[in-house]
């Protein structure tokens, strides 16, 4: 997996939320990446309650053939063509380190990474997808940042791009997508509030310095209030 690998020409987002799911395709022009189109449609056109996913203990469970559905929907009435895509993952089910490597030829740095991987991870490295970005250079190394995802997660996902026949697909938690957005120039600290937990992140110059994740929401803060 890699950030937006495929996104040359045209590519598309999909957010699939507790109660709705987004849907943009974007296209690269001289001036940058350009919305070109978007759709939405909340969980209430599809089911009679209840959202498009459920969190149970650490994971998040996806309603597949009502997530399929809309899909199939969105694409028909937005005109979107569902061919390379990119999924939308919560923060809260993604796991993000940061490290240091030596500096290395650029064909012996995925194995570097892969076994300095094992040592942050909570998980046996079997168990998850990953992905990674150098994003600082020094002297003698790179700082790298890791991001997983469990495959019990990821696997939802794959079955509902093959269903839908999707060509290619990659993952991207949430807060990559908002470090593009929102880290332009300098250091920025973005807290994103949730309905599962709150989201904190360093951002420099559109790279992800820092992130953790506080397993307390807006769900909850309801049942406390």
């Amino acid at each position: 997996m890699s950030f937006l690998p495929f996104l040359r020409k045209k590519g598309v987002g999909i957010d699939i939320g507790n109660f709705s799911i987004k849907i943009v395709e974007l296209k690269e022009s001289r001036e940058g990446k350009i919305l070109e189109n978007f759709g939405l449609i909340p969980a209430s056109a599809i089911l009679k309650g209840g959202g498009f996913r459920t969190f149970e203990r650490d994971t998040v469970l996806i309603s597949a053939d009502e997530v399929e559905k809309a899909l199939k929907i969105l694409s028909k009435e937005s005109g979107i063509k569902l061919e390379k895509v990119c999924f939308s993952l919560p923060d809260f089910v993604s796991f993000f380190s940061s490290f240091e490597i030596p500096k290395l030829k650029k064909e012996e740095i995925p194995l570097v990474v892969k076994t300095e991987a094992r040592k942050y991870l909570p998980i046996g490295i079997s168990e998850v997808d990953f992905t990674w970005k150098i994003v600082s250079s020094f002297d003698v190394s790179y700082k790298v940042i890791l991001i997983a995802f469990p495959k019990e997660v990821t696997h939802q996902y794959k079955l509902i791009a093959q269903n839908l026949k999707i060509k290619e697909f990659t993952f991207e938690p949430e807060m990559i997508s908002l470090s593009r957005v929102f880290g332009e120039e300098g250091a920025v600290a973005i807290v994103d509030f949730g309905a599962k937990s709150i989201c904190c992140s360093i951002v420099e110059d559109k790279n992800l310095k820092f992130n953790f994740s506080i397993d307390f929401g807006g769900n909850l803060l309801n049942d406390k209030i």
